[in-house]
């Protein structure tokens, strides 16, 4: 008895298979570049998607820092000024000032160069023999050309301390000799701000 003789298998020619290897190669990129095709349409809406919240915000922002002010009743008051010259002295000044005697406001006012201008204000601090006067200097229609000025005073001899004082008096400066007080001493400016905060014109 004879065996069944099997079919032997053709081969198929090389070019048939590189032709089907080049085949399923287009086939994976075209299905590959459909897959990133379709990502990169989609970016233009997703932009266009994330835009919107932001111009929303933008949108917010705007609204917020545009918006009507506050009620005034909400805002806080400034603080108003005192009422009276002794009312800002008080909040003010230095503690050590006090108001000058007429007699010292005569004997600083003696020195005055120009005619018809007289002290006003006078305000003194004192400090051992020392005796920092401070003024306000008007016209004789009480308009104010100096609003303070100071000169010190020791043993009843008067010295100008400030620019005015130098300029709109006939007495010695005080920081030459004896004195040597500057301008700028502490006294002398807490003499001047004290005038300063009392003067209202």
């Amino acid at each position: 008895m004879t065996e069944p003789i099997e079919p032997t298998k053709k081969k198929r020619p090389k070019w048939q298979l590189i032709l089907g290897a080049v085949v399923a190669v287009l086939v994976a990129l075209i299905a590959i570049g459909a897959i990133f095709g379709e990502d990169k349409k989609d970016e233009p809406a997703k932009a266009v998607a994330s835009a919107a919240p932001s111009s929303t915000t933008t949108a917010a922002a705007t609204t917020t820092t545009t918006a009507a002010p506050a009620p005034s009743s909400t805002i806080p008051p400034t603080t108003p000024k005192p009422s009276t010259p002794a009312a800002a002295a008080a909040k003010t000044s230095d503690p050590r000032c006090a108001p000058a005697s007429d007699e010292l406001t005569f004997l600083v006012s003696s020195g005055l160069s120009t005619d018809g201008y007289e002290l006003t204000n006078g305000t003194v601090i004192k400090d051992g023999d020392l005796t920092f006067y401070g003024a306000t200097t008007v016209d004789g229609t009480g308009k104010v050309k100096n609003r303070s000025d100071v000169w010190v005073v020791k043993d009843n001899l008067v010295y100008a301390s400030s620019g005015g004082a130098r300029n709109g008096t006939i007495w010695t400066k005080a920081s030459d000799a004896p004195l040597k007080i500057s301008a700028g001493d502490a006294r002398v400016q807490a003499v001047d701000q004290c005038v300063v905060n009392i003067t209202t014109n």
